[in-house]
């Protein structure tokens, strides 16, 4: 009889214990339904509500764990000066749910609202965390890409590259990934990385500028040129690579033709005067004199003045000995004099003395003129280099 009596006692313990838990686990998935629904109509402070009182009385319950992340959202919902609360809660989600899809949501929002507020040190953290725990979740690929943006360091940027390559090599956006990696190994004169990977990239995805720096030290030419043959300054520096003295020469013609570009109608002429191409070089100044501004024209002077300042020379008629001719001599000078009268304020007018007092000792031996122009120099503009070789040349010849 009491061994019957107990084991009532016993089947009764069990009834009320097995009803008080079916009655919290009932209470917990009450409250939590109402608070979702409440959250899904946005009455978001009753659904604030709910979640909290589920935590606070249903605390072990899966349906309190589950609360934090909505605590999350709707706190930053609600109100910007509650997103620390919200990076709060869902930094507790992912704790408790770590390695887990609820986890990796929290991980994304926190990630969210880092990159909102340019919390830099933060959201590289998180990002590193979800790929460190989801590596291959389809949700993680996207943040291998802005990691590698966040990324500064070359070997960080690799390191995740062949990361994302073990983890999504058959992904429809592995080719975008090769190429930002190709972008980074040419930035980086990794050429020959660079070359092992190209063919899985999306050359369209590519900048011109790095496909040209490429191509330039793999030495594809003729995809380079395929390249940039609609810029015609870059041929330019194209055919200037070839040392094509041809077809600069036509570049240069075509660029300037089109573009009013001083600094390039210069490097012209002085590259006629390299390669003696006089004619050519004066042809082109007389031609753009007066295309340049005013503060331009006298270096553009001096220049005539300086192609036309060679001497040439002409047999005799008894054929016997060589005749100088100094007649272009004369008009060189003449255009230097004219540029100290009309530009005597100019910064080349130094050089213009000078070039005056090569002539006089050179060719016409005006030593009146040298030494007159020589004390200009030396007087006017001390400190010029000029004015030191003018110095030289008075103690040489004794003037």
């Amino acid at each position: 009889m009491k061994k019957i009596s107990l084991l009532i006692v016993s089947i009764i313990f069990c009834i009320t214990v097995f009803s008080d838990t079916y009655n919290f686990e009932d209470k917990g998935k009450n409250l939590f339904d109402d608070a979702v629904s409440n959250y899904k109509n946005k009455n978001l402070y009753q659904s604030k509500d709910l979640f909290k009182q589920i935590i606070s009385e249903v605390p072990d319950s899966d349906f309190a764990r589950q609360s934090y992340f909505y605590l999350g959202k709707i706190n930053n919902e609600l109100s910007k000066e509650l997103e620390k609360e919200s990076i709060e809660y869902f930094s507790k989600t992912s704790l408790i749910y770590s390695k887990n899809d609820v986890g990796l949501e929290a991980l994304l929002e926190n990630a969210k609202l880092y990159k909102e507020n340019n919390n830099i040190e933060e959201l590289g953290r998180v990002y590193n965390k979800i790929i460190s725990e989801f590596p291959s979740h389809y949700k993680s690929e996207n943040i291998y890409f802005l990691y590698f943006d966040y990324l500064t360091f070359f070997e960080e940027k690799e390191n995740l590259f062949f990361k994302y390559i073990d983890n999504f090599n058959e992904s429809l956006r592995a080719s975008a990934f090769y190429s930002k990696m190709f972008e980074n190994y040419v930035l980086t004169g990794s050429t020959k990385k660079a070359e092992r990977i190209f063919d899985y990239t999306e050359k369209e995805n590519i900048s011109k500028k790095t496909l040209e720096t490429y191509y330039t030290n793999t030495k594809e030419l003729k995809k380079l040129y395929q390249l940039i043959k609609d810029n015609d300054k870059k041929v330019l520096d194209f055919n200037k690579r070839l040392y094509n003295i041809n077809e600069i020469e036509k570049t240069y013609e075509k660029v300037i033709s089109n573009d009013n570009d001083t600094a390039l109608l210069f490097e012209f002429v002085d590259f006629l005067i390299a390669n003696n191409n006089y004619d050519k070089a004066s042809e082109v100044i007389e031609k753009n004199m007066y295309s340049v501004n005013e503060e331009q024209r006298p270096a553009f002077m001096l220049k005539v003045g300086i192609i036309q300042n060679k001497a040439k020379y002409y047999m005799s008629e008894d054929g016997k000995t060589y005749v100088k001719d100094v007649s272009d001599i004369i008009k060189a000078k003449t255009k230097f004099e004219e540029i100290i009268i009309e530009h005597k304020n100019s910064e080349i007018i130094p050089q213009t003395l000078y070039e005056i007092i090569l002539i006089e000792k050179d060719h016409l031996f005006n030593w009146n003129n040298l030494k007159e122009k020589a004390q200009i120099l030396i007087k006017d503009y001390s400190e010029s280099i000029q004015a030191k070789q003018a110095k030289n040349i008075l103690k040489k010849y004794r003037l």
